[in-house]
């Protein structure tokens, strides 16, 4: 009986050691997969009609055993067709590798008015008129040397000094 008891516990050692075995196997084969990606850095912000770039872009993959991965320019996709340098607004740049996407937000500022000019604008009242824009155009000149009409300039006067029943000359506020 003793020697069947030896076997038996040999022959549970060796199916405990298989097993130990073949846990430690699994664990060590466990694949480490793409958990996301992330971008920092990037430049965020655009003047008018400036051309889009990444800027100083650092972009991380992460995987699910937690270490991350810089990824070089090439690695990585960029869509940023949804940028228009010629329109002011905020735009979605989006990022992807290996099927895993990320996106941030881009600003492109108005651009700068140097100065607007009026023409059309109607100067002489008589007593107890109300008070038109009459056929006025506000343009706004740019400081790239384009320039734009304004839409709806009756929007943008302020003609609270006037005043219909009183002669005298008024300062009438435009803006854009």
């Amino acid at each position: 009986m003793k020697k069947s008891k030896v076997k038996s516990l040999g022959c549970a050692l060796i199916f405990l050691i298989i097993v130990v075995a073949l846990v430690a196997f699994s664990a060590c084969s466990t694949e480490t997969t793409l958990s996301n990606i992330s971008v920092s850095g990037a430049k965020i912000e655009f003047e008018y009609n400036e051309d889009f770039s990444l800027g100083d872009a650092v972009v991380n993959a992460t995987y699910s055993d937690g270490s991350k991965k810089t990824l070089g320019e090439d690695d990585y996709t960029v869509d940023s067709s949804a940028f228009n340098k010629t329109q002011a607004g905020t735009y979605s740049i989006k990022i992807e590798y290996n099927g895993k996407q990320t996106s941030y937000d881009v600003v492109v500022k108005a651009p700068n008015i140097e100065r607007i000019t009026l023409n059309g604008a109607k100067t002489e009242f008589s007593w107890g008129e109300d008070f038109s824009a009459g056929n006025l155009v506000v343009t706004k000149c740019y400081a790239d040397g384009k320039s734009a009409s304004c839409d709806s300039a009756e929007d943008r006067i302020n003609f609270l000094s006037y005043n219909k029943n009183k002669a005298g000359t008024y300062s009438i506020i435009v803006g854009v």
